[in-house]
């Protein structure tokens, strides 16, 4: 694979990131709203989305030797952290969702 086929797949995986980040701030206004149900089956569904897409480019990380691929490994771990401070919001049943809104927007 060349350079510029694992720059455009790197690119690829943190747009996929991107748009799973977004479906997690849905379900952290949900939270917010007290649509607590609701908020637990999509962050569930965001979860799934993220393992699978993962594991889909475990091989690609193992591959590259790319410095991109610290950015996209550091990105992950953003996001899981992330879906587990929503998914504790959640479960709290809180609608003051200020400080994980803080760590988010920082």
């Amino acid at each position: 694979m060349t350079k510029d086929q694992e720059r455009i797949k790197l690119y690829h995986l943190n747009k996929s990131n991107r748009r799973i980040r977004s479906k997690m701030m849905r379900t952290l206004k949900l939270t917010g709203e007290g649509e607590y149900e609701t908020a637990s089956k999509l962050l569930s569904e965001t979860r799934r989305e993220f393992d699978q897409m993962r594991q889909e480019s475990s091989q690609l990380l193992d591959e590259s030797s790319e410095e991109g691929n610290q950015d996209v490994e550091s990105s992950f771990g953003f996001t899981e952290v992330f879906h587990d401070s929503i998914m504790m919001a959640n479960r709290l049943h809180s609608k003051n969702c200020s400080a994980i809104k803080f760590h988010i927007y920082n």
